[in-house]
C-alpha cells in the first residue's frame, strides 16, 4: 500500500523537477537573509539620526552654559567627544545655535549624513 502510494506521488512530479523546492527554499532564505541587513542598516541610520540630535542638544547646552569663554569652542569640544563635527555656531545674545553632523562610512553612507539643529539658551519669560 505505502509503495503503490509512493509510486502514485513519483508520478505527478514531472522528469527533470526533483530537487527544485530545495533550490526554491535557497531562494527564499536568500532574500529573508538580505531583507534582514536592509532592516538593519536601516535601523542603524535611524539610531545615528537620535545620536547626532542629543549631540546637537548637548552641545549647544553646553555652548550656552559657557557665554563668558568661547562658546563655540566649548561646544566643538563637546561635539567632538560625542563624534559629530559642528557645521555652523551662531550667537544672538545668551543664545547659542549650532547644526551638526555625522559622516556615516560603508554601506550607511548611501542615506546620507545625519544632521541636527539646536538651540540653547536663557529662559525667556513673557
Amino acid at each position: 500500500m505505502i509503495k503503490k502510494a509512493a509510486r502514485a506521488v513519483a508520478t505527478l512530479v514531472p522528469k527533470g523537477q526533483s530537487g527544485s523546492g530545495s533550490v526554491l527554499m535557497l531562494g527564499a532564505c536568500l532574500v529573508m537573509v538580505l531583507l534582514g541587513v536592509v532592516v538593519a542598516q536601516l535601523g542603524s541610520v535611524l539610531v545615528a539620526k537620535r545620536e547626532v540630535a542629543s549631540a546637537a542638544d548637548l552641545s549647544a547646552l553646553a555652548a550656552a552654559g559657557h557665554m563668558k569663554r568661547n562658546p563655540c569652542a566649548v561646544a566643538r569640544d563637546i561635539a567632538e567627544k560625542n563624534g559629530v563635527s559642528v557645521v555652523s555656531c551662531q550667537l544672538d545674545g545668551l543664545e547659542a545655535t549650532l547644526e551638526v553632523r555625522r559622516e556615516l562610512s560603508g554601506p550607511l553612507a548611501m542615506f546620507g549624513a545625519p544632521s541636527a539643529r539646536a538651540r540653547a539658551g536663557p529662559v525667556r519669560i513673557p
